[in-house]
């Protein structure tokens, strides 16, 4: 009897080779997806910006510097391209201007130019002839502009810290101090009608009421208002200040007064 053979005996079945795992996540195709929108919204707001001009200028934020000289700083016009445009330069020519401490700028794709700044304030009123104009804390000499003047006390420098468009030096460094300290209280800054500067006492002020003597020496100036308010409320109302000549504020828990 013969011994059937059967063909696939003895030998392995062939296997299909194994494919890798090409599922796709669905949120990194939002990713990508939004980053090409992103992508061509930035391009086309450049090329929007690239072939947009200047149409219309307006300014905010001024009181002392007028409309039209802010507009005359910027050395622009309508119709300028705005890829011609250096933002950094514009800005600072507009901070040239003797009151502009700062200028923000905005320019949309329309074309339409924003200027916001921030302008400096007196402090004092610069005495001293022709030399008459007013500072703040910084130094920088601000002009008198009619109509627009500010009650604000006189300021007596040594000429020789005096320059053209600033004033700088040992005194004014010491003033400036008890400038930016006096504006945070204005009993006090409503008290003095001028400041000067001493070697010995450091800063000496006058009131505004009977010219009575302040010193308010170099340094600590906010205990040193502080204890001139005290004094001017608790004290002038009973003695009266047209009985004082000096005020000495410079000590330590106390004030030291001469009287008329």
């Amino acid at each position: 009897m013969g011994r059937r053979i059967n063909k696939g005996s003895g030998k392995k079945s062939a296997s299909r080779p194994k494919l890798p795992d090409v599922s796709i996540n669905k949120a990194w195709i939002y990713v990508m997806c939004i980053a090409a929108i992103l992508a061509v919204s930035l391009w086309l707001g450049n090329q929007a910006m690239r072939s947009a001009e200047v149409t219309d200028i307006r300014v905010s934020g001024n009181y002392f510097t007028g409309e039209e000289e802010i507009i005359n700083a910027l050395e622009i016009e309508t119709g300028t391209p705005l890829d011609s445009l250096s933002y950094l330069e514009v800005i600072e020519r507009v901070e040239s201007v003797p009151y502009i401490r700062r200028a923000d700028l905005d320019v949309s794709a329309a074309g339409r130019m924003r200027i916001n700044v921030t302008e400096r304030q007196p402090g004092a009123l610069l005495a001293g002839g022709d030399m008459d104009s007013y500072v703040d804390e910084d130094g920088v000499r601000l002009p008198v502009i009619t109509g627009k003047s500010k009650d604000v006390p006189l300021l007596y420098l040594p000429a020789s810290e005096v320059r053209a468009d600033s004033v700088s030096g040992d005194a004014f460094e010491v003033l400036s101090e008890f400038m930016a300290a006096v504006r945070s209280d204005m009993l006090t800054y409503n008290t003095i009608s001028e400041i000067g500067y001493d070697r010995e006492e450091g800063v000496v002020a006058l009131s505004e009421e009977n010219t009575v003597r302040l010193v308010f020496g170099h340094e600590n100036f906010e205990r040193r208002i502080k204890n001139w308010r005290g004094f001017y409320t608790e004290i002038i109302p009973e003695k009266g200040m047209q009985n004082m000549r000096r005020v000495d504020l410079r000590f330590e828990n106390q004030v030291v007064t001469r009287e008329r």
